[in-house]
């Protein structure tokens, strides 16, 4: 709206765009009529223009074309910070594949194998540290979980229930990529399973 009472200030061509920008923006036909201090016959005359009807549809146009420039926008601030995620959780694995300690354990060199340490008792009440490595699974599972929601807001795949069988075959080949044990890859399927079923809530 333009806030104000326009009868008296403008030109018939200019009234005519301001009742064709209200009207494209969603205003009323009587939010028209009093914004332009014009009567209900004036307007229905104006709709049966051809000229006028142009007008309407050029800022209907206009509008959809805002609208989608904006939603573009949007999303590619979305991707922007999902690159932004994706990069530090590359980073993540990078770095620990490249560790010494980790990459000589199976699947070390993934970096999905996460080294957790722990107080072992030894006996004569001393203790000494040992450590464990496990695969990360909240590491794989949020990573699938951002590569689905990533093909989502890009538009390469449609927000539906994902097909089981699909995402366990996935799972497996990239257990198998990154050479984890059978044990490991269990844990990883039961992370996709488990994605599933939280999408199909």
């Amino acid at each position: 709206m333009l806030g104000q009472n326009t009868q008296g200030s403008l030109d018939k061509g200019r009234q005519w765009e301001v009742a064709a920008q209200l009207l494209a923006d969603g205003a009323s036909w009587r939010a028209v009529q009093e914004e332009l201090g014009i009567s209900s016959a004036a307007l229905t005359n104006w709709s049966r223009d051809p000229a006028f009807a142009r007008l309407v549809d050029q800022a209907q146009q206009q509008r959809v074309t805002l609208l989608a420039h904006r939603g573009i926008a949007a999303r590619a601030n979305q991707l922007e910070a999902l690159q932004a995620d994706w990069e530090r959780m590359e980073l993540i694995l990078r770095e620990r594949s490249q560790d010494p300690r980790i990459c000589e354990a199976a699947g070390g060199a993934s970096g999905l194998i996460l080294r957790k340490s722990r107080a072992q008792p030894t006996g004569n009440y001393t203790v000494k540290e040992v450590f464990d490595d496990t695969f990360d699974q909240n590491l794989f599972f949020a990573r699938l979980k951002l590569m689905e929601y990533v093909s989502r807001v890009a538009g390469w795949a449609q927000p539906t229930a994902p097909d089981l069988d699909a995402i366990r075959e996935e799972t497996r080949k990239m257990a198998e990529k990154a050479g984890l044990s059978d044990e490991d890859t269990r844990i990883a399927l039961a992370a996709a399973e488990r994605l599933v079923r939280e999408r199909r809530t």
